[in-house]
């Protein structure tokens, strides 16, 4: 188990206990032998547009004649049975992917573009309908950049992967998408990377996990599409990893928000957050890291964060469990630490030139093989 920076030393043990309602307000929740009335059915959005082999998300909410949400989907002998189906005027312009009740109260698809010209989908729940009008285009032509989201989707076992188009929009794929790319968004952005991006003007936007605060919007609820990151500064770059963001504003002085349980956040923040239920350190909003230094980039890991500074040096914050920070500090530190060596080149966590320094206990050169057809493997020196 790592050495945590939370709780603080002498921090009595705290307990939190969260009572979940069956029921919300202005939901009804009909049991397994009800058979509501379904007055009216939502399909949203009511115009989209996508793009061939690429797909756009669906949603489907029922109402009762009193307003109230009625469960699309409820349990039977031989598993959940839905209320709704959704279809396409046209398979051949576009294609209905069911996903199902993600949530107890809306209905989920995607509808994959195939070929150019507009299609209907209708969304029908017993005699009441819905429809939205879809307008099928030509994908761009190419991608300028790709990565892992580095993070996950609602499903707990989910991740996905993010592009960047040479238009500017934002895709992504994995779980909960499937394979054809679903643009997240119609904001253009310059980068994107790990969840994050930042558009044109340089605000900062992230989405997807946020169980410990790491989309940097003051809470920890579930992002689907890109929001605002808090503070409003503009930013030069932004790099992210499961749980932990970091960005650089225009003079360089770095930013980073979530998880802070070894202090990665370089920064002794301490707000309790409740990702994996247990409570940890974090910050759900951008805190500056200590120490005053400028960096001109930044690489980010689960529990430790780099940085290069414009001489050249490297000084990295976080956990050091395995000498990662490339110094004798201690296990956990918040405050950024010199790495032992000499001049550093970025890398995102790996060797991508024949010759670097990789952290360790001390930082050793990495001598690169390769031959043809095999990847490039190391030896230490």
């Amino acid at each position: 188990m790592r050495n945590s920076l939370w709780p603080p030393a002498g921090a009595g043990l705290m307990a939190v206990l969260v009572v979940a309602s069956a029921c919300r307000e202005g939901r009804s929740s009909p049991s397994p032998g009800d058979n509501p009335t379904i007055a009216s059915v939502d399909l949203s959005p009511h115009s989209d547009s996508v793009e061939v082999h690429r797909s756009r998300p669906l949603k489907v909410v029922l109402r009762d004649p009193q307003g109230l949400v009625v469960a699309p989907c409820y349990p039977t002998d031989v598993g959940r049975v839905t209320r709704v189906k959704v279809s396409s005027s046209d398979s051949g312009l576009a294609g209905v992917l069911p996903i199902g009740c993600m949530a107890e109260d809306t209905y989920r698809a995607m509808v994959i573009g195939r070929s150019i010209g507009i299609v209907t989908i209708t969304a029908v729940a017993t005699e009441k309908k819905d429809s939205s009008t879809i307008n099928v285009n030509q994908a761009p032509s190419r991608f300028t950049s790709a990565s892992p989201s580095g993070t996950r989707s609602k499903s707990p076992s989910g991740t996905r992967t993010c592009g960047l188009y040479s238009n500017g929009l934002a895709y992504c794929w994995g779980a909960e998408i499937g394979y054809a790319p679903m643009r997240i968004s119609d904001l253009p952005f310059q980068v994107i990377t790990g969840g994050c991006g930042i558009v044109q003007g340089g605000l900062a936007y992230c989405w997807g996990e946020n169980l410990a605060g790491e989309v940097g919007v003051g809470d920890f609820e579930y992002r689907e599409a890109p929001v605002p990151v808090l503070g409003g500064r503009k930013y030069l770059g932004i790099w992210r990893s499961s749980g932990v963001t970091c960005a650089l504003d225009l003079a360089g002085q770095a930013f980073c928000w979530g998880d802070n349980s070894v202090g990665a956040l370089g920064n002794p923040v301490a707000g309790p957050c409740p990702a994996n239920e247990v409570l940890r350190a974090c910050s759900t909003e951008p805190v500056a890291v200590s120490g005053g230094l400028s960096f001109t980039a930044l690489t980010v890991s689960n529990d430790h964060v780099c940085g290069i500074v414009p001489s050249g040096g490297a000084y990295c914050w976080g956990d050091n469990s395995y000498g990662q920070l490339g110094s004798p500090a201690p296990h956990s530190t918040n405050t950024p630490t010199k790495v032992s060596g000499g001049v550093f080149l970025p890398l995102h966590r790996g060797c991508v030139q024949l010759h670097v320094w990789c952290v360790g206990r001390p930082p050793r050169i990495l001598l690169g093989m390769e031959s043809p057809g095999h990847t490039r493997h190391g030896r230490w020196r």
